[in-house]
């Protein structure tokens, strides 16, 4: 068995290395490979022996040509060097910074070291001291099998014996101390490449990651928010709060912060009291195995649109944004970055590369392509009217996508009792189509005259379906592998919705999510103020995984509205939801029976003092608005019959 160095361990070393000049871990090992000769010259090529170097230790990711620096670099420097850092900037840093070390006639290919080289190149330590022996090795053995029971003194001496870097320059040029947190130095296996480029940042013009999910959004003086802070859990996020508070301005948000875009084309705007340099919408995204990626935006006043701090260097993967009128926002990345490249629509606001919207009635008639750009038209979407039998025939080649969309239906039935199922196609009135039935206990109903709530959910699967199964079309043709991440925003789930069914939507909807192929893992961002859905979520409900944000207005100022993460306590019945702080009803009566009561309370602690006429009034006020068997009438009765009321 072997083991190899551990990624903490790299970090560490790493940090130590920034104080190193470059030439200690390229220049002079490049010369130590060839033994390079002492006091007389010998042909020696810089370029390529420093690139032999740099391929075998500074390349650590194969998607790019150039190679990491993890030395000191001036200020502005990026770590990241191009291809040709060896006979440029490399060469040159040798002959001027390092010259006196060397015997080199100019323009030649002649190189060797002076007789004082090691003198020289010891005046060049940064302030004398010496490069750290272990942490260097630590770099450039990085993935290297070391037998069980390597030391650290091992690794070290492996650097010098690799190079023949001999004593008098052991003693003069390195630090031989081991560092003291060797603890958890080494590991079962190696490190991965995608591990090392979360540590070191991702080399320059790299296809951004995708797959990313939101962490955190940051929102201040946008809107009705003053400031808001919401951090993402990795799998289920409950928002919550009276209507006019911010739950759809807060997922128009979480939609920005993946997508770079606003569904409808319209951005959100600063508040009017907010300065110049006051809004801003930062936010955190981050891909599975890859550094969180975090981006600030600002407002662009003259063009009234939020320019970014920097280029995104993380996309989502498929993100679906279920809005509260019947509309549906859908991002895939792979279409993202194809009109970018190819120019299919201006990068931005306006032409929001990567995004298809969806109007209601295009989720069943199909969207059609008006590109003002390219002059194309077309059919972006087939809709569910058409695809549903397009699937549902098309043999082997539709297999998967048809037997996804029924189960997706099934999982977001309104119960086991009454799973929607398919009838048989049939031609309506004047309408040579071919429409989708459903069997219901009355019959067969055309998907189109079926209620707003399995219509909705009808909808809320098709896009589901139809989206993930564009996403895995667009990446095999792209010759890529689709991510299994994706985000899903939901605005007011239990709309349209009975009781009944909104009792098992959020386990339904989680459950529907699971059937699009093997492997999706879901992040979900769901509005609502419905009891019943914050009631279906109690059984699943993690908080490990899991998170609810309540919007409110200010006790203190109830101008200003606030965001506030609460803590997911099960209550049970609807009854204990409605009275809870996520809620703030003070009863689950009707006003009117709160009222009732609420003055009968004030009689009984003789505020007003209690006559038989006003206790009369209050119970017949009470019998007026009570059900008879309602569990405040025996408490009352007692206290009436004291004051001579009677049935």
């Amino acid at each position: 068995m072997s083991t190899f160095i551990s990624i903490e361990q790299v970090k560490r070393s790493l940090q130590r290395l920034s104080k190193v000049h470059t030439f200690f871990g390229t220049s002079f090992l490049a010369f130590k490979s060839i033994d390079l000769p002492v006091g007389r010259t010998s042909q020696a090529i810089f370029s390529q022996i420093a690139d032999s170097i740099l391929l075998k230790h500074y390349q650590p990711a194969q998607r790019y040509e150039g190679f990491y620096n993890p030395f000191k670099t001036s200020k502005g420097e990026q770590h990241w060097v191009k291809p040709r850092y060896a006979s440029t900037t490399l060469q040159r840093i040798t002959t001027d910074t390092f010259g006196k070390a060397f015997i080199h006639p100019r323009n030649s290919s002649e190189w060797g070291w002076q007789e004082d080289y090691i003198e020289r190149l010891r005046e060049k330590l940064d302030k004398e001291q010496p490069v750290p022996a272990f942490d260097l090795a630590v770099w450039l053995f990085r993935e290297k099998e070391w037998p069980i029971g390597s030391t650290a003194n091992d690794v070290r001496d492996h650097l010098f014996n690799e190079y023949n870097i001999r004593q008098p320059e052991i003693a003069a040029l390195f630090d031989l101390e081991l560092p003291a947190e060797t603890d958890g130095w080494l590991r079962g296996d190696p490190i991965t490449e995608q591990e090392l480029l979360m540590l070191i940042g991702d080399p320059p013009n790299s296809t951004p990651a995708e797959g990313a999910t939101l962490q955190s959004l940051e929102i201040d003086q946008v809107g009705l928010a003053k400031h808001f802070e919401y951090e993402a859990e990795e799998r289920l996020n409950l928002i919550t709060g009276d209507n006019s508070l911010g739950k759809t301005f807060l997922l128009e948000c979480i939609w920005w912060a993946l997508t770079g875009t606003w569904p409808e084309g319209q951005p959100m705007l600063p508040r009017a009291e907010a300065e110049r340099d006051d809004p801003h919408i930062q936010c955190t995204i981050v891909a599975s195995g890859r550094a969180p990626i975090h981006l600030d935006y600002e407002y662009a006043w003259e063009k009234g649109t939020w320019n970014p701090s920097s280029k995104r260097k993380a996309l989502p993967g498929v993100v679906i944004y279920a809005r509260f009128d019947g509309s549906f926002a859908v991002w895939d990345p792979v279409r993202q970055q194809k009109e970018e490249t190819t120019g299919g629509g201006p990068p931005g606001e306006e032409g929001r590369p990567g995004m298809l919207f969806f109007h209601g009635n295009e989720v069943w008639d199909g969207l059609r392509r008006n590109d003002p750009y390219q002059r194309q038209m077309g059919w972006l979407c087939n809709g569910l009217i058409h695809d549903w039998l397009a699937w549902e025939r098309g043999g082997p080649i539709h297999q998967r996508a048809f037997g996804a969309f029924m189960a997706c239906i099934e999982a977001l039935s309104p119960s086991e009792d009454q799973p929607l199922r398919p009838g048989k196609p049939r031609q309506l009135p004047f309408d040579s189509r071919e429409f989708p039935t459903l069997l219901m206990p009355y019959g067969e109903v055309p998907v189109i005259h079926a209620s707003a709530g399995i219509k909705r959910m009808l909808a809320l699967s098709y896009i589901m379906v139809w989206s993930w199964s564009e996403y895995e079309r667009n990446s095999e043709l792209a010759r890529r592998k689709p991510e299994p991440q994706m985000v899903l925003i939901v605005d007011e789930i239990e709309a349209h919705l009975h009781p009944r069914w909104q009792r098992v939507i959020v386990p339904a909807l989680m459950s529907a999510v699971s059937k699009l192929a093997s492997g999706v893992s879901p992040q979900i961002h769901l509005a609502t103020h419905s009891p019943l859905v914050m009631a279906s979520a109690e059984p699943l409900f993690d908080e490990q995984q899991d998170s609810l944000y309540h919007l409110k207005l200010d006790e203190e100022d109830p101008s200003h509205v606030v965001l506030e993460r609460m803590e997911f306590n099960k209550h049970g019945s609807v009854d204990r939801w409605l009275t809870s702080d996520v809620f703030g009803l003070s009863s689950t009566r009707s006003r009117e029976a709160e009222r009732a009561i609420s003055h009968a309370n004030s009689l009984q602690r003789g505020e007003p003092a209690p006559t038989a006429e006003t206790v009369r009034e209050a119970h017949e006020e009470l019998r007026r608005v009570l059900a008879s068997d309602d569990v405040y009438w025996p408490r009352w009765r007692f206290f009436a019959v004291q004051h001579g009321v009677n049935e």
